[in-house]
């Protein structure tokens, strides 16, 4: 049964006007369907990495020219240990 049927209401010329024949009807579900989300979870520890990210980078003074300054010097070491200088 496709997930596009409508359910109508069905009038019999046998019943009184005014009554209504109800019918039950099965609804089938794929089991196979997935949800196309992402969990609650998954998205709060995403943002809650990213506050502490910005949190360390800005109280552990990785901003204006000090932070420049910084990553110069992480970037020399990097070459020198990996001896790309």
């Amino acid at each position: 049964m496709s997930s596009d049927s409508k359910i109508e209401e069905i009038r019999s010329p046998a019943v009184a006007e005014g009554e209504t024949i109800e019918y039950p009807i099965i609804i089938e579900q794929n089991s196979s369907e997935q949800s196309s989300g992402y969990s609650v979870a998954s998205v709060a520890a995403v943002i809650l990495a990213g506050s502490i990210a910005h949190l360390a980078l800005t109280l552990g003074g990785f901003t204006g020219q000090k932070g420049w300054d910084k990553l110069v010097m992480v970037q020399e070491w990097l070459a020198k240990t990996l001896g790309l200088a």
